[in-house]
């Protein structure tokens, strides 16, 4: 009964550990949706920078147009950076999970006789590492869409 018990908590954190995976996907393809919307956006900003400057001579403000159209590509090289961060941390945590799971195995391969002090801490570290890589990943999101929206007003 014991080792059923055991065994249905380590299927359980399994499963919870998949459905996370499943979000750090998701979250992960958004960003990377985002990151080719900042570089087109910034391809086009980029193109119109270079029209602005073939302009300079015959408008003087062109060179307004200019200075706005380098600081919107900067703000985007910015938001680029920060979404080139949350995927790295996105990976973290999705290593962290890996780790978790591994450890999980092992608990199960030697959770026969090693009994409930085992299992707590196969428990505790799996979730341990599962809010560690949650916070990362929420952090990082949440500073890529602040930078991006952020970027769009100034």
């Amino acid at each position: 009964m014991r080792k059923l018990n055991i065994l249905s908590s380590l299927m359980l954190f399994a499963g919870l550990g998949v459905a996370h995976a499943s979000l750090l996907d998701a979250t992960s393809n958004k960003l990377e949706t985002t990151s080719q919307t900042i570089t087109t956006t910034k391809q086009a900003v980029d193109g119109s920078k270079q029209v602005a400057d073939a302009l300079s001579p015959v408008s003087t403000t062109a060179g307004t147009a200019s200075d706005t159209l380098n600081k919107a590509s900067d703000t985007l090289n910015s938001a680029q950076q920060t979404v080139d961060s949350a995927k790295e941390s996105l990976n973290a945590a999705q290593n962290n999970l890996n780790t978790a799971a591994a450890l999980s195995d092992a608990v199960s391969s030697v959770s026969g006789n090693s009994g409930d002090i085992l299992n707590s801490a196969a428990e505790a570290a799996t979730e341990a590492a599962k809010k560690t890589a949650e916070e990362k990943a929420k952090q990082k999101a949440a500073e890529a869409a602040s930078n991006a929206v952020g970027s769009l007003f100034n």
